[in-house]
Order: structure tokens, then C-alpha cells, then sequence
């Protein structure tokens, strides 16, 4: 992972999910100043800040960081994955058939 990277991702995230810097900044305790500061690399982020940023965000800390752009999920996504964690073994089966019977069409 490039620090480019995660940069650029947390503040497409911000976007995306319309929180601005001032407001990731209340939630984490720091001036909008700071923030603006980790997010264009001229203060470090620590790994507590970055676990804490990537949960405000609601993406894990593997997604905000990784280079690939295809682990970013929308809120629709989320919630289809949060659902089926909660589903029980029998449903889950069925869910994955009901899933695969989309794909070959």
C-alpha cells in the first residue's frame, strides 16, 4: 500500500458517504486542521487512528488500505453482507442458491 493510496481512498470514502473533514475530525478528536494534515500526508496516522477512520467510514481497515479499488462497497453492499452473517447455515444455503440461480441467467 502506497500512503497515496489511503489518502486518496479516505477521502473518496468522505465523499462518497458525505462526512466532512470537520466532522471525521469531531469523531475522532482532532481539528479539522489535523485531519487535513494526516490526509495529505504531512503528519502520521497512527494504526488506532487509521482502525478508527476506516469504522467511521464503514469499511474495514484491509479495504481502506489495500490498492484495489474493487474491495470498496456500497451501502447496499454492506447491508447484503451484514444480512447474510446473520442468517443461520440453512439459510445461508438457501441465499447462495437464490445467488447463483442470478448469475446463469
Amino acid at each position: 500500500m502506497t500512503e497515496q493510496t489511503w489518502h486518496k481512498k479516505t477521502k473518496k470514502l468522505l465523499k462518497q458517504k458525505k462526512i466532512t473533514m470537520s466532522e471525521l475530525g469531531e469523531k475522532l478528536g482532532f481539528a479539522q486542521s489535523s485531519i487535513s494534515m494526516k490526509l495529505i500526508g504531512k503528519r502520521e496516522t497512527s494504526l488506532d487512528e487509521a482502525i478508527n477512520i476506516a469504522a467511521i467510514l464503514g469499511v474495514s481497515l484491509s479495504e481502506l488500505i489495500n490498492e484495489d479499488e474493487k474491495l470498496l462497497i456500497d451501502d447496499d453492499e454492506q447491508t447484503i453482507i451484514e444480512t447474510y452473517r446473520n442468517l443461520t447455515a440453512p439459510e445461508k444455503s438457501l441465499f447462495l442458491k437464490l445467488v447463483a440461480a442470478f448469475k446463469t441467467e
